[in-house]
C-alpha cells in the first residue's frame, strides 16, 4: 500500500541514518546496532496507527527525523528545511517545533562574532520563508483556499477534545466539578490551554537555550511534544507519536526504559484500535516490543524504578483483563476507555516529570556541541551507542 511505501522512501532510511550517525561503526556491537535500529524503525504505535488504523504518520515522522538527524550533525539549514516540510504535511508536528527553534536558535547566537550570529540568524530565516513559500504557492494564488487551509489546520471552533484522549483535561472530566467542557467557553478553554501549554513548555526550552547540547536536544523535543499533548487544544491519540519519536532516538542509551514508554503509547490508543480491529496485532506487538526491550543491554534501574515499572505492567493488565471480561454499565458505557486514558496520562505525566528533570540534572554535560559548533568524528558524543 502507499503507506508502506512512504515508509520505504521516508522513515525507514532517516531511521537507518540515524543509526549510522550514533554508531558510525557498527560492526563492534553488531547485535546492539540491529537491535537500536529495529527498535526506532518498527516503532509499534506507529505501525498500529499507519498500517491498522492507515495514516501517513510515518512521512511526517520521516521528515521530522530527518531534521533532527541534521541538527545534530550541524547543519542547520537543511535541518530548517525539512522540518518545514514536515510541518506542512502535517501541523501536528508543531508539538516538536519549540525544541528545534530554541536549538537553532542556541547555535545560531553561540557564533563568533555579531557578524556572524546576524548571517546565521538571516540565512535560517530565509530558508523557512522559502520552503514555506514553495509549499503554500498553490494555495496563495486564491485567498479563501489558503483561509480554508488555515482553518482547517487550527480547528478553534471544535471543543478542548472530542475522543477519550490520554491528556490532562480529559482525565480531570472525570471529576465533575472539573469538567471544564460543560463550564467554560470555547474562547475562555482556547486561553486557558494555551497558557497551560506555554508554562509546560517553558523549562525545558530554558534549559536548551541556556545549555544546549544534542542530547538537551532530543530531551527537550519530548517534554515539550508531552506538553502539547497533556494541556493543548483538540489533541488526537495518535499525537503521542511526537514525543514518541525523540524518545526512540534515545532509546539505545536505555532500550527497556523506552520499550516502557512505547507500551504505555500503544496502550493510550488501544480504545481507538479495538474499534479498528486491531487487538491481536496489539497484542502481539506490545509482548514484541516489551521482549525486545528486556532482550537488550540496558543499565539497572533503581529499585523504586523497578517496582514503578512492573506496577505499570500489572495495572495495564488488569486493566485490559477487565475490559474483555466485564462489560461496561449502560450508565457509563465509556467507562473502559476512560480508564484506559486516564491510566495512560498518568504515565505521560510522570515522563514529562522526569524527562524536564534528567534534562536539569545532565545539563551542563556536552555543552559547546550545539549547531554552532560541528559534530566531531566519534559521532554524537552521549548519544554514541555504547
Amino acid at each position: 500500500s502507499t503507506s508502506k511505501v512512504s515508509d520505504l522512501l521516508i522513515f525507514f532510511p532517516s531511521a537507518l541514518a540515524y543509526m549510522r550517525f550514533v554508531a558510525p561503526r557498527p560492526a563492534a556491537r553488531r547485535r546492539a546496532w540491529a537491535g537500536a535500529l529495529l527498535t526506532l524503525s518498527a516503532l509499534p504505535p506507529l505501525l498500529l496507527v499507519d498500517h491498522g488504523h492507515f495514516q501517513y504518520n510515518g512521512v511526517s515522522l520521516g521528515l521530522s527525523l530527518w531534521a533532527m538527524l541534521f541538527a545534530l550533525r550541524g547543519q542547520p539549514l537543511r535541518c530548517s528545511v525539512a522540518f518545514s516540510l514536515a510541518l506542512n504535511f502535517k501541523q501536528m508536528c508543531l508539538y516538536l517545533s519549540p525544541a528545534f527553534f530554541c536549538y537553532l536558535l542556541a547555535g545560531s547566537l553561540r557564533q563568533e562574532s555579531a557578524l556572524k550570529r546576524l548571517r546565521a540568524l538571516l540565512a535560517l530565516s530565509f530558508t523557512v520563508v522559502i520552503s514555506f513559500g514553495v509549499v503554500w504557492a498553490p494555495l496563495l494564488v486564491e485567498p479563501r483556499a489558503a483561509l480554508a487551509a488555515l482553518t482547517r489546520i487550527f480547528p478553534t471552533s471544535r471543543h478542548i477534545y472530542e475522543d477519550k484522549v490520554a491528556n490532562v483535561w480529559c482525565t480531570l472530566a472525570l471529576l465533575p466539578p472539573l469538567k471544564l467542557k460543560s463550564m467554560l467557553s470555547i474562547s475562555s478553554l482556547l486561553r486557558l490551554t494555551l497558557c497551560c501549554t506555554a508554562t509546560a513548555l517553558l523549562p525545558p526550552c530554558a534549559l536548551l537555550l541556556g545549555w544546549p547540547s544534542r542530547r538537551g536536544f532530543l530531551l527537550c523535543a519530548f517534554s515539550c511534544s508531552l506538553a502539547f499533548f497533556l494541556l493543548s487544544f483538540q489533541v488526537h491519540e495518535k499525537h503521542i507519536l511526537l514525543p514518541l519519536l525523540p524518545a526512540a532516538l534515545l532509546a539505545h542509551l536505555h532500550p527497556a526504559l523506552f520499550a516502557w514508554f512505547s507500551a504505555a503509547a500503544s496502550f493510550s490508543m488501544f480504545p481507538l484500535l479495538a474499534r479498528d480491529g486491531l487487538r491481536v496485532p496489539y497484542v502481539v506487538l506490545q509482548m514484541a516490543q516489551l521482549a525486545l526491550g528486556a532482550a537488550m543491554p540496558s543499565p539497572p534501574l533503581p529499585p523504586l524504578a523497578r517496582w514503578a515499572r512492573a506496577a505499570s505492567l500489572f495495572g495495564g493488565c488488569a486493566l485490559h483483563c477487565a475490559e474483555a471480561a466485564l462489560s461496561p454499565p449502560a450508565r457509563y458505557p465509556d467507562v473502559h476507555a476512560v480508564a484506559f486514558s486516564a491510566y495512560a496520562c498518568g504515565h505521560f505525566v510522570l515522563a514529562y516529570v522526569c524527562s524536564v528533570s534528567y534534562q536539569w540534572r545532565t545539563r551542563r554535560s556536552e555543552l559547546g556541541t550545539s549547531l554552532a559548533v560541528p559534530p566531531s568524528e566519534e559521532g554524537a558524543l552521549s548519544l554514541k551507542l555504547e
